[in-house]
């Protein structure tokens, strides 16, 4: 995938969200969300977002992430914000 968006939740732990990705010849918008850990290098999957989204701007707070802006298709703005709360099972 490219066109990642990335939030750090922790010293240790961020949020990566959706991006692009090629698959059967095409291009997709993706809503795959993992919770990357910079200790051990493990990606674990999270909740998908609503839609695909590239290239969003995120910030963490409390406990959520609020992801707003980027694009949900090609060329088009997205003016959407989502809070995509975590829980306590994503940040052990």
């Amino acid at each position: 995938p490219r066109g990642l968006t990335g939030v750090a939740l922790d010293a240790r732990r961020a949020l990566i969200a959706g991006g692009v990705e090629a698959r059967d010849g095409a291009t997709h918008f993706s809503a795959r969300t993992w919770i990357y850990d910079a200790v051990d290098g493990r990606l674990t999957p999270h909740a998908p977002l609503p839609s695909g989204r590239l290239a969003a701007a995120a910030v963490f707070a409390g406990e959520a992430v609020w992801l707003g802006g980027g694009e949900d298709r090609a060329r088009s703005r997205a003016a959407t914000i989502w809070r995509l709360p975590l829980g306590e099972k994503a940040i052990p």
